[in-house]
């Protein structure tokens, strides 16, 4: 990225000019969509990290949930504000992390096993959240999601459809 594309990016940013779409796959069953309005800043109690804390910076998230499986669920998500980890201090603490996040979630439970023969490195699936769509409402360009994420989605709905294999999957959203 040259410098004038980054300061152009960071502008529209600012500007609320670009529209951020997010896909999550959380713990837990969500009973509907949401906006979450929490404002966000450092953790009193551990400096790397974020937090929903009194005094932190306004913090909107949308989301809407798209699937469900028995103990996880596939949210879109759409930023209104962008802090710093916003979807993932948001989603937890609302209690539904995004899974496998090590950082604010509970050390990665719930996440399934990686396969052997993965298509791609074990640190792509860290945690389980995909930059889905970015318009830039300007122009009306749109940047859609990238083979990466799409692999990696498409990765986590076979664990999970295998993992709750014989559990009817709830498409009531």
């Amino acid at each position: 990225l040259t410098l004038p594309a980054h300061t152009r990016l960071v502008a529209m940013l600012a500007r609320r000019q670009i529209r951020r779409e997010y896909d999550a796959i959380i713990n837990g069953t969500p009973v509907s969509g949401a906006s979450i309005d929490a404002p966000i800043g450092r953790s009193p109690r551990d400096r790397l990290k974020m937090a929903v804390v009194e005094g932190g910076r306004a913090a909107r998230t949308l989301y809407e949930v798209a699937e469900r499986w028995e103990g996880a669920s596939l949210l879109h998500c759409r930023l209104v504000t962008g802090r710093t980890h916003q979807i993932r201090v948001h989603l937890a603490s609302i209690g539904h992390a995004v899974l496998g996040d090590t950082l604010y979630g509970r050390g990665g439970q719930g996440m399934p096993p990686l396969p052997k023969d993965a298509p791609v490195p074990a640190r792509h699936y860290l945690f389980a959240l995909f930059a889905f769509n970015l318009e830039v409402a300007k122009t009306a360009d749109v940047v859609s999601e990238a083979m990466l994420g799409r692999i990696r989605l498409q990765w986590w709905r076979e664990a999970l459809d295998e993992l709750f294999a014989g559990t009817p999957r709830k498409h009531e959203v």
